[in-house]
């Protein structure tokens, strides 16, 4: 009996993970969630770009790291945020 467990278990381990993706429902549609938190990492950090030319006056030093950077940090903060399930 005890082998049978032990066969199982890596079967009832990968099952146990599967559940419904997180969506989001726009006018009947649903759209992935981590689309939508692109699209807002996105946005910010344009946001962010634009003020810190503005009013700080401060460029990075290698903004081709920066800001990339910038919009992964943000999606997954909205991600951890807003879908953690």
């Amino acid at each position: 009996m005890k082998r049978h467990v032990i066969t199982l278990l890596p079967a009832i381990f990968m099952l146990s993970g599967c559940s419904l993706p997180p969506g989001l429902n726009i006018v009947g549609a649903y759209f992935p969630a981590w689309l939508f938190c692109i699209v807002f990492g996105v946005i910010i950090s344009t946001v962010v770009y634009a003020l810190l030319g503005k009013w700080a006056r401060v460029k990075p030093a290698y903004p081709w790291l920066f800001y990339p950077s910038l919009v992964l940090f943000v999606t997954f903060l909205v991600w951890l945020v807003l879908f953690r399930y």
